[in-house]
């Protein structure tokens, strides 16, 4: 059990910690992951399954990290533990770091499949009601996702939900959620950038420079760490060169002082040097080829390809400077077909988001023509739809449990109809709780409900409707109302799925039985 288990009894304060877990783990601290992999285990036992999803989001970067084989394992479980949990918004972030770590190459190669993945998390999203830090994360995850796939449109967007998420998370742990989200951001803007300069679109670089104007506005909010804020200079002094509003050569002053210092590294260093490079290139200077081979060196190329890309293309343009040559005319018609391939799969990506959409929503359509509104279970086209099923899978033989309220119109003249609805409600969750994942709980109608167990036999079905009924006799039903007490009836019968109709009218009878002899008991047809 968690050593520290007095306060993980609070599942809220739980959840915070294992999101300070995750953050600890990013920044490696040593004790971290040993932690996290407790509260998960205590989250478990506790039964407090949002700390236990929020847990393996936290496993899994701790494998994205370490690029520990595990992480295809782990995001796997994320996703299908969510899904089954019925956590739209932690199925998403599951979604969204697949496809995000596919195109790493971390998981394998890139699929169309994984781009499905980001589709329906997007759409997830969309409708999901998660708490502001899930939220974020997702919304954080996509937005990369989207970055991977120099879709900079579709990744601002998600970037640009996940900070309208901030204002509800949770002081500390959320502003430093939304500074990795802002710094994101703030990387994809200059990536976004580097193609547009190879390009030589100044009308849409201009456009990125005022949009780069709106996000730094913000970034005085955003409480980042030293560290960061070193590399945020170093980036807008970038994303000022790429875009030509650098005035004067201040990446040079920054990059000097810095060494001065020993606070260089190499991620800094390489945006400063190429900063300096391109302000070199366009302003003619003599060093200027000198300058785009030291940025081409100081750049990280598997980190950094667009920047890298950047360097080489501007060592090119300085190498043609007597007229354009083979080798930057060949480099131009390239760029400009991965641009016109990039424009089409963005727009490819986002008709699969419109049909993920129209599927969704379809599917919504169906699942609630088939719920019951009050309790959630399924109503009598679910029972339709359900025995078609049976008959097409070739299920011979069915049992049933006919479950009605004793005595409810006094509970709702007593307590109020308000009360009666709650009761029902309840009762629903013990009878979905007591079925295989094969069976279907429906609710007929007013206090009435019927439980089909798929390929059960009679004495099955009896010894079923015995535990369901100890389950709700040792209900606390006071919780709802004050001196309330809450008694069902059964009937149980079961025949072959083809004369479901002759099973049901049997169950009938046999509850009607049970209810004549006063009620609060179960009755087995054929055994009078």
């Amino acid at each position: 059990m968690y050593a520290t288990r007095g306060w993980a009894a609070g599942r809220a304060k739980a959840r915070i910690r294992a999101f300070e877990l995750i953050q600890e783990i990013q920044t490696g601290a040593p004790g971290a992951p040993g932690e996290l992999e407790a509260l998960i285990g205590s989250a478990r036992d506790e039964g407090y399954g949002e700390v236990v999803r929020v847990g393996m989001f936290g496993r899994a970067v701790r494998s994205w990290i370490e690029q520990d084989p595990s992480l295809a394992r782990d995001v796997d479980a994320l996703v299908s533990v969510s899904r089954k949990d019925g956590d739209d918004c932690m199925t998403a972030l599951g979604l969204a770091m697949r496809a995000a770590f596919v195109v790493e190459g971390i998981l394998g190669p890139a699929s169309p499949a994984f781009d499905g993945d980001l589709a329906e998390a997007v759409v997830l999203l969309e409708s999901a009601e998660g708490e502001a830090l899930e939220m974020m994360s997702a919304h954080t995850a996509c937005g990369i996702a989207f970055d991977y796939r120099s879709m900079w449109e579709l990744g601002d967007e998600q970037y640009a939900a996940a900070i309208a998420r901030a204002g509800r998370a949770d002081p500390g742990v959320g502003d430093t959620l939304l500074a990795a989200v802002m710094f994101n951001r703030v990387e994809a803007q200059v990536s976004w950038a580097s193609r547009l300069r190879q390009l030589g679109d100044q009308v849409a670089l201009a456009d990125r420079w005022r949009a780069w104007g709106a996000v730094m506005a913000r970034s005085g909010a955003y409480g980042m760490p030293a560290p960061w804020l070193t590399e945020l200079e170093a980036l807008g002094h970038l994303m000022a060169a790429v875009t030509g509003a650098a005035p004067v050569d201040v990446a040079d002053q920054m990059l000097a002082t810095l060494r001065a210092e020993g606070r260089d590294d190499p991620r800094t260093s390489g945006h400063l040097e190429l900063a300096g490079a391109l302000i070199a290139v366009d302003a003619k200077a003599p060093d200027a080829y000198e300058r785009a081979g030291r940025a081409v060196e100081a750049i990280d190329r598997e980190a950094f390809p667009l920047l890298y890309d950047l360097a080489l293309y501007i060592a090119a343009e300085v190498e043609a400077t007597t007229g354009p040559t083979s080798g930057l005319r060949c480099a131009d018609i390239q760029i400009r077909h991965r641009w016109a391939d990039r424009l089409a799969q963005l727009e490819s990506m986002r008709s699969r988001i419109a049909s993920t959409r129209l599927v969704s929503e379809l599917a919504r359509v169906s699942e609630e023509a088939r719920r019951d509104d009050l309790t959630g279970l399924g109503n009598r086209r679910a029972l339709g739809l359900f025995m078609t099923d049976l008959d097409r899978r070739g299920v011979a033989k069915v049992a049933v449990i006919m479950v009605d309220v004793d005595r409810f119109k006094m509970v709702n003249d007593r307590f109020g109809h308000g009360t009666g609805d709650a009761v029902l409600g309840r009762l629903a969750v013990h009878l979905e709780a007591g079925i295989r994942p094969s069976d279907l709980a429906i609710r007929l109608g007013g206090d009435e409900f019927l439980v089909v167990l798929a390929d059960a036999e009679l004495a099955t079905a009896a010894e079923r409707a015995a535990v369901l009924m100890d389950q709700i006799k040792a209900d606390r039903w006071g919780v709802i109302s004050d001196g309330l007490q809450i008694s069902v009836s059964m009937g149980v019968s079961g025949g072959p799925v083809a004369e479901l109709g002759a099973v049901r009218a049997g169950a009938d009878h046999a509850l009607y039985d049970a209810k004549r002899a006063g009620g609060n008991r179960i009755s087995v047809a054929g055994t009078d």
